[in-house]
């Protein structure tokens, strides 16, 4: 593999940090550890290249590891290193897998996927640190990000205990996220573990959940203590940057409510029934369960898989595709970023407009779905589709050329609710306002699923909570 610099010297601008990124620079190279919680575009790559090129430069450290999702490694770092002069003369190389050769290479950073830590270098048969993995970083001092750091926000996760076995032969280690889950104060135990090793928050979850933590009611999980997120913001204050949230654009929400033809709705009332009586009184969800739940807002979205390999789906109403396809007429070309739940809502909605709409998710490799983000932000594309899973972080560009959005069906998850609009709804757009389209099936478990992203609730407890009431009452 060789390292890769970048082509377009001549496009390069200088960079202006802002002085939350002077804040955030100075705040890495104090060295005690840092977090970076800023929103998408507010510059945190570039603030973290800036600091680790006068580490550097100063002698202090050799080389930049960063660690993230597979597209944001693939997209988003290389184009700052691209986009910026100041960032020239760095060199980078992509370590994907299991390209042991990548980490030979003499370069300045290392960009690594997360399941590089799975990888044969990283671990061996019996979960242990390899051989290989402590010589390199013991050959020279290695600063490490972690970026989109929620993705290891579960201690018991095995990329977290990996990275764990290396943290003392790293240097100013430096968690990135626009969305540190504060509501969820047990996810910043162990991404803030990362920075310190335990030295703000204590160095296992048991003790955390002792000293921030109470026991829910129904004996699953926890929630915080009275007080709780006010002591934990106070005791990370010194070593993390975080801004009060400011829209970078206005925005606004679109609600398109669509109704489900009769013959569906019957079959909705069946499975709703089957899927209360399996949830009994558990707020724990059983195997069983969660396929009638997933059969439920299937039927809401307009088809079913045929069976559990998700092979063939079998169609129900079109009720959702009309309303989009209405949509885009009004918008007449106006270009349109649209995120689906399921893969067969890719596939109806390119058969309903008789054309194979460029999609980004489950099977799209991170070299295509890059292209497909360039076209689209060049304006060479008015629909794009895309699974919140899979845009969710690491794509960069869209606000370019668009100020739409469209949900063909909502997740339950605020997080990646969140992170979807924040693809168009972020710094660089030169909308004025930008329209969020909500295509919603007028039934129970389309309304929990609203309610849960509009109230924040982020956890499988909360929602299921939730849909049991909503379903209860469903008389439409």
């Amino acid at each position: 593999m060789t390292t890769q610099r970048s082509q377009f010297e001549k496009s390069r601008t200088p960079l202006s940090p802002r002085p939350e990124q002077v804040r955030g620079m100075e705040l890495i190279i104090r060295g005690q550890g840092s977090r970076l919680f800023l929103h998408p575009g507010r510059g945190k790559t570039s603030t973290v290249l800036k600091a680790f090129q006068i580490l550097k430069k100063k002698g202090l450290v050799d080389r930049l590891l960063v660690i993230a999702p597979l597209r944001v490694i693939s997209t988003s770092w290389p184009s700052d290193l691209a986009k910026w002069a100041d960032f020239a003369d760095l060199t980078h190389v992509l370590v994907h897998g299991e390209r042991v050769d990548a980490m030979n290479e003499d370069v300045d950073v290392y960009l690594m996927n997360n399941e590089g830590l799975l990888s044969a270098a990283w671990v061996d048969k019996q979960n242990r640190p390899t051989r290989f993995a402590l010589d390199w970083l013991n050959d020279k001092r290695t600063m490490l990000v972690v970026d989109e750091s929620t993705n290891f926000k579960s201690p018991k996760a095995l990329r977290f205990k990996i990275l764990k076995k290396y943290l003392h032969l790293l240097h100013y280690p430096t968690i990135l996220t626009g969305t540190p889950q504060p509501n969820k104060i047990e996810d910043l135990f162990a991404q803030c573990f990362i920075t310190d090793q335990g030295k703000d928050l204590g160095s296992f979850i048991t003790k955390f959940r002792h000293d921030y933590m109470v026991p829910n009611y129904n004996g699953y999980g926890f929630s915080a203590q009275p007080g709780a997120p006010e002591r934990l913001a106070a005791k990370i204050a010194p070593t993390t940057l975080q801004l009060e949230y400011e829209e970078a654009v206005p925005s606004q929400v679109v609600q398109i409510w669509v109704q489900m033809p009769d013959k569906v709705r019957t079959f909705y009332d069946e499975l709703k029934k089957e899927f209360i009586a399996v949830l009994g009184d558990k707020l724990v969800i059983a195997p069983n369960a969660a396929s009638v739940l997933n059969k439920l807002r299937q039927v809401a979205q307009g088809a079913i898989y045929r069976d559990e390999e998700e092979v063939g789906f079998l169609e129900l109403h079109g009720a959702k595709l009309d309303a989009l396809e209405n949509l885009l007429a009004e918008l007449n070309g106006d270009p349109l970023f649209c995120l689906t739940q399921y893969r067969h809502d890719a596939a109806r909605i390119s058969t309903r407009l008789k054309k194979v709409i460029p999609y980004i998710g489950s099977g799209t490799s991170a070299k295509v779905g890059a292209e497909y983000v360039a076209q689209f932000s060049h304006g060479h594309l008015p629909l794009l589709l895309g699974h919140p899973q899979s845009v969710a972080h690491g794509i960069d560009g869209l606000q370019n050329s668009c100020n739409n959005i469209c949900w063909f069906g909502l997740p339950w998850s605020w997080e990646q609710f969140y992170q979807g609009n924040l693809r168009v709804v972020r710094h660089g757009s030169k909308a004025e306002q930008v329209y969020i389209y909500q295509i919603l099936t007028d039934c129970g478990v389309e309304r929990a699923v609203l309610e849960s992203i509009t109230s924040k609730r982020d956890s499988e407890e909360d929602f299921l909570t939730l849909l049991r009431g909503y379903l209860t009452e469903d008389t439409v």
